[in-house]
Parts: structure tokens; sequence; C-alpha cells
């Protein structure tokens, strides 16, 4: 998270996500501690920041989303 911009300081580092190499495009976050991707099959995935686990939403062609 960034605190301040320009201030290397101001920054906490809250996770690492491992490369996942089916992952083509990060979409964006979600409040119950998930990230969205799109996968290189145009699907939706969330990958739990828990649980460090992925899902496959059964939601084709997010290509537009991105």
């Amino acid at each position: 998270i960034l605190g301040e911009v320009g201030v290397k300081e101001s920054w906490t580092k809250l996770f690492i996500v491992e490369p996942l190499p089916y992952i083509e495009h990060s979409i964006g976050a979600g409040k119950k501690g998930n990230i969205f991707f799109r996968s290189k099959d145009e699907e939706l995935v969330r990958f739990n920041l828990d649980t460090h686990m992925t899902e496959d939403l059964d939601v084709k062609g997010v290509y537009n989303l991105c």
C-alpha cells in the first residue's frame, strides 16, 4: 500500500503473490481478500489471499473487462 507518492518508506508490503503461469492480466481486488485475474483462456479467475488458492469462476470472455 502506498502512503505517500514518491516516498519509498511509505510503502507497506501486505502480501506476495507467486507467478501464476496461466494468468494473463490482473483485473482488480475484492473486499474479502480476493484478487481477480483474466486467464490465458480469457476466463475470470479469483485468487484468495488468505488461502493462496485460485478458483475458475466459469465466466468466459473477460477480455473486454481489461
